[in-house]
């Protein structure tokens, strides 16, 4: 029997490939294991995708190995090396337009020898990647299945009677020098945004701030100065189910976080307070009607004004395409 081994550490990675792990589970039962961490193991358990802890991990008799890529940890690379070393298939999942070399940091032999098949969301990403030094005929461009699916129940929506009265704010995990402190800056911005808006229409504004599952961040305390008589802000502690929990907010914020992709496609208003330049982000969420804001004046006006409009093929054979990929 072929087996086929994957692995998710991130839930980014996660989410993009259970579309997958069911496919892979139903057609291959026993032929198919998965190893995951902590980190997804609840989003796992809720689409009832079987798993076992990735510490565990064992790949001696696997024909094809998957995994995401974390920048947070080595356990998908070192498997990756594992798998070159023993002459087993190996295919890359990136879920994101950045941190490509931090992903394959600890691989153990120069990125222009990669035996690894390279699965990307689009053109825009393969580009980048060739950018930084990965050989083009490595990388495929497949899509991604969690977006496919959403976007196949999207509607076209209209903000001009947007209600702010709860706004969810994403926050993105960061690791760079140049990104220090940006999306503290952003998230001042969005505060101020709604503070002037909330005080403009006298209308209550809840603002419920959450952290990114890798983040371990205390709450900003200078945050709360933003409130008054008409804005109140508080940290969300409780892990938000998908989507049904994002229909609670009339808006979702944030700073080129994958949640405000899943928030749009589900009909959402969303928008994007962009601080660096990643064209790769700014092309997805555009395609996907997440409103990118250039400044506080064009954000505010856009809400008003705006009728979005979502591409509902976005992405479409994603989960056909990777499987086609796994498989060989």
């Amino acid at each position: 029997m072929k087996v086929v081994v994957g692995l998710v550490h991130d839930p980014g990675a996660c989410a993009m490939l259970i579309p997958v792990f069911l496919k892979l589970q139903k057609e291959l039962g026993f032929g198919f294991r998965l190893y995951a961490s902590a980190l997804v193991a609840k989003r796992l358990q809720d689409a009832q995708v079987l798993f076992q802890d990735i510490a565990l991990a064992q790949i001696q008799d696997a024909h094809t190995v998957f995994t995401g890529t974390s920048w947070g940890s080595h356990q998908e690379q070192e498997i990756r090396n594992q798998a070159k070393k023993l002459n087993i298939r190996s295919v890359v999942i990136i879920d994101y337009w950045a941190n490509y070399l931090e992903r394959f940091e600890k691989i153990d032999h120069p990125i222009a020898d990669l035996t690894d098949e390279i699965c990307v969301v689009d053109q825009w990403m393969k580009d980048e990647m060739i950018k930084v030094g990965f050989p083009s005929k490595r990388i495929s461009v497949v899509g991604h299945p969690h977006l496919e699916i959403l976007s196949k129940s999207s509607q076209k929506r209209k903000s001009k009677d947007l209600k702010i009265k709860n706004v969810l704010i994403l926050s993105e995990p960061v690791r760079f020098p140049e990104l220090d402190g940006k999306f503290e800056e952003a998230s001042k911005l969005m505060l101020s945004i709604l503070k002037t808006v909330a005080t403009e229409t006298k209308d209550n504004c809840n603002v419920h701030f959450k952290f990114h599952p890798k983040e371990r961040h205390e709450f900003p305390k200078e945050w709360t100065k933003y409130q008054g008589d008409w804005l109140k802000v508080e940290e969300v502690t409780k892990d938000l189910r998908f989507p049904e929990d994002y229909k609670n907010f009339d808006l979702v914020m944030g700073y080129q976080s994958m949640g405000l992709l899943e928030a749009a496609l589900v009909g959402q208003v969303a928008v994007s307070v962009p601080t660096i330049r990643r064209d790769g982000v700014r092309n997805a969420f555009e395609k996907a009607g997440v409103l990118v804001m250039t400044s506080e004046k064009n954000v505010i006006e856009r809400l008003k004004n705006s009728t979005i409009h979502p591409t509902t093929s976005l992405y479409a054979g994603s989960t056909a395409a990777i499987i086609e990929k796994i498989l060989g």
